[in-house]
């Protein structure tokens, strides 16, 4: 019968653990959370050392690299075990653990004390090693997943091959007849290294197959949390919308009532039914004013609504700018008239030579009104607001409105413009609801426009927007 090499064996099974060991230390490297494929590339680590010490063994006076390279196969097999166990989440007992390292080192202290033959200490080694395997064959047996059938058969054969080397030495003490028996004895050792790297081999298949279910997993939960993610989309949407009907019915129902009011406040002002004095005029003045602020909230719910469900419409047409800033002045003056601001216009165009713009006259109107009311709202009495109509550059002509007030604090820029937000100042006495920048914002990006501002708290403000210039045989 053919008899095995031995130094051919060993180099072999060298190389073969030491790739296999290297794929271990990479995967567990990377996938840390897999605690088991740390304790796994031990298992060949220590085997590599075994190998490197045993394949001279022969060229040594004293046996002591035997022992050692002994007890570095035990402890290859400790970390298979530990492993196998982590895996299979099973709770590990380590002082058990160290107790069986413990005795095992005793027992080759006084064996190498007194100078043992090579069959008492394979005994010893064989003993251990086939308590080890049958643990670590007890522990895969628990891994239950269906997932791991073929890497759990795969690994409990070769563990079992194992057992039955270690039996087969056990049984004839390592005193094997002649005959086909002693050729078995020997050729063994080979098949027991050939065991051990497709043992390795497992292990990797083993952890490679744990990384693909976490994957799988993830992507599932991916899946579940995407379609949660979509009702509640679908569920927000429909919400929106009902919203948006309501807002609407509301509106109509809120200005039916509140124009009447309107009409008969003018109708009384007008002096139809007597003269009113000068407290009577105050009062009449004050229900005019609230009224027209209500029937600016309900036109600004109204064009939130539809902003929401994307509905803006915008009839943009050439303009001159500067004469749309005259037309709005009156409405601004009186925006600004309760806390009597001074409105002043600084118009850098000369001569009539400001360029048409495209635009939405009544947007335009829109826009500046809550630029210029949320500046004196949140101005003191008697400051001074400035609009500032100039060419930003070749495509834009921009309008600003500067004002002494409050200003926006840097942590607040990002909100300025959504709706709902007043720029922290949501819980002071200053009228509004915080959405005519965000009106306003979605107005002037309908015209093709941009928004924006400048601020420093305490200094005022300079809110601006931009219109592009209706060039010369350019259609809109």
């Amino acid at each position: 019968m053919l008899l095995i090499d031995v130094a051919t064996l060993n180099a072999t099974s060298t190389s073969l653990y030491t790739i296999l060991f290297i794929l271990l230390g990479i995967f567990w490297f990377q996938n840390r959370d897999i605690e088991a494929a740390f304790w796994w590339a031990l298992f060949p680590a220590f085997r590599i050392f075994n190998l490197l010490i045993s394949s001279d063994t022969r060229d040594y006076v004293m046996n002591l690299p035997i022992y050692i390279g002994n007890f570095f196969v035990l402890l290859s097999g400790v970390f298979l075990l530990i492993g196998c166990m982590k895996f299979v989440k099973m709770k590990i007992n380590y002082v058990l653990i160290y107790a069986f390292v413990a005795v095992f080192i005793a027992v080759f202290a006084i064996q190498f004390a007194v100078n043992v033959e090579f069959e008492t200490r394979a005994t010893t080694l064989s003993l251990a090693s086939i308590i080890l395997v049958t643990f670590s064959m007890v522990a895969i047996t628990k891994l239950e997943n269906e997932y791991y059938v073929f890497e759990k058969r795969f690994l409990l054969f070769w563990l079992g091959v194992q057992f039955l080397i270690f039996s087969f030495w056990l049984f004839y003490g390592f005193h094997f007849p002649e005959g086909n028996i002693a050729a078995m004895g020997v050729n063994s050792l080979g098949l027991l290294n050939l065991s051990h790297v497709f043992i390795t081999v497992g292990l990797v298949i083993m952890a490679l197959a744990k990384r693909s279910e976490q994957l799988e997993a993830e992507n599932d939960r991916y899946k579940l949390v995407s379609k949660s993610l979509n009702e509640a989309l679908g569920a927000s949407q429909e919400a929106n919308e009902e919203k948006s009907v309501f807002l609407k019915s509301m509106s109509h129902e809120l200005r039916t009532p509140l124009n009447a009011i309107m009409g008969y406040a003018e109708t009384v002002q007008m002096d139809k039914f007597g003269t009113l004095n000068e407290k009577q005029q105050e009062y009449i003045g004050h229900i005019k004013t609230g009224g027209d602020y209500l029937l600016k909230l309900i036109k600004d719910l109204l064009d939130v609504s539809n902003i929401e469900i994307g509905a803006v419409d915008v009839d943009i047409e050439k303009q001159d700018p500067a004469k749309l800033l005259g037309k709005t002045r009156p409405l601004l003056d009186e925006l600004i008239r309760k806390n009597q601001n001074d409105l002043s216009i600084e118009n850098d165009f000369k001569n009539n030579d400001c360029p048409d713009v495209y635009v939405d006259p009544v947007r335009f109107k829109q826009v500046m009104i809550n630029i210029v009311s949320n500046a004196s709202n949140y101005s003191p009495e008697k400051s001074k607001i400035t609009i500032r109509l100039f060419r930003k550059n070749d495509d834009y002509v921009r309008i600003s409105v500067t004002d002494q007030g409050l200003g926006v604090s840097a942590d607040q820029a990002e909100n300025i413009f959504k709706p709902y937000h007043r720029g922290g100042y949501e819980n002071s006495t200053i009228d509004g609801v915080g959405i005519g920048l965000a009106v306003s914002k979605t107005m002037i990006e309908a015209m093709k426009g941009d928004i924006g501002f400048d601020s420093k708290m305490g200094k005022g403000a300079t809110f601006w927007f931009d219109i592009p210039i209706a060039h010369e045989g350019e259609e809109q």
